[in-house]
């Protein structure tokens, strides 16, 4: 196998670019609407599966935002919002009020996430080439999951979860021992994996899985943006609507011989 392309590269890009694009602390967009609003005009239900979908008059690629472990949340939804000028990129808002880590605690989720991303990705006559996943600590380890399996084209995680032994420090993770899916295995089995902006800091958990995680990748022709903070607790690191579209669209721009264009 080839090994991992640009990253000491596109890690030292990374750190240029946390460096230029440093914007205040980010709150919901300054209640333009509320969520109430918002889920009575975006908020469906299938697969028996609540999200919001935000469609694009032209879509040429889609977001896909996985919440963290905060119940009944849908995270960056006011980030994205844009007053509905959503011209080429669409955006899908999924949670998981169960606090499975999108597994479910007898499996059973896996199938259905899946099925209602390819629904939307169908609907906007996308490829799974033209997806991207985004999501911290559970939504980071569920848009590494749902990225991998479904060959995205990028895939944008901090502070995830990775392995079941790291992760079990999360008390709710615990009932998810038999069903546990351990990134480093799942990466295993698949020729084609997305590009990735991966973030952790020096939490130890975080760090150690982590650490493993990017040894294991190592094996892969793949490119990573690795971004190490020096945050000791497990939150912390926020990264900025802009942050996120910077780095995404550069991951958009390299193709698959890591070569920018």
């Amino acid at each position: 196998m080839r090994p991992v392309i640009g990253v000491i590269f596109v890690t030292i890009m990374i750190n240029m670019y946390a460096q230029e694009y440093k914007l205040p602390p980010k709150t919901d967009k300054q209640q333009v609407c509320s969520i109430e609003s918002i889920k009575k005009k975006y908020e469906k239900n299938l697969f028996n599966l609540e999200h919001l979908f935000f469609p694009a008059r032209n879509p040429k690629r889609l977001y896909i935002v996985f919440n963290g472990a905060p119940k009944n949340r849908y995270m960056m939804w006011s980030w994205f919002y844009d007053d509905e000028r959503w011209t080429d990129t669409s955006f899908l808002f999924l949670k998981d009020d169960t606090t499975s880590w999108y597994i479910g605690e007898d499996g059973s989720l896996v199938k259905s996430y899946i099925n209602l991303i390819n629904h939307y990705m169908k609907l906007s006559r996308l490829t799974h080439k033209q997806l991207f996943t985004i999501g911290s600590s559970m939504g980071g380890y569920a848009a590494l999951l749902y990225g991998i399996m479904l060959e995205v084209n990028g895939v944008f995680s901090f502070r995830p979860q990775i392995d079941y032994a790291n992760a079990a420090s999360f008390f709710l993770v615990e009932k998810l021992r038999h069903h546990w899916i351990d990134l480093n295995n799942l990466v295993k089995k698949y020729k084609n994996l997305p590009k990735m902006y991966l973030q952790c800091g020096m939490f130890e958990n975080d760090k150690a899985a982590m650490n493993t995680f990017i040894d294991t990748l190592k094996n892969h022709s793949t490119v990573i943006i690795f971004h190490k903070t020096t945050e000791t607790t497990h939150m912390g690191f926020t990264p900025s609507k802009d942050f996120i579209k910077k780095t995404l669209k550069f991951l958009e721009s390299i193709n698959t011989n890591g070569i920018v264009h």
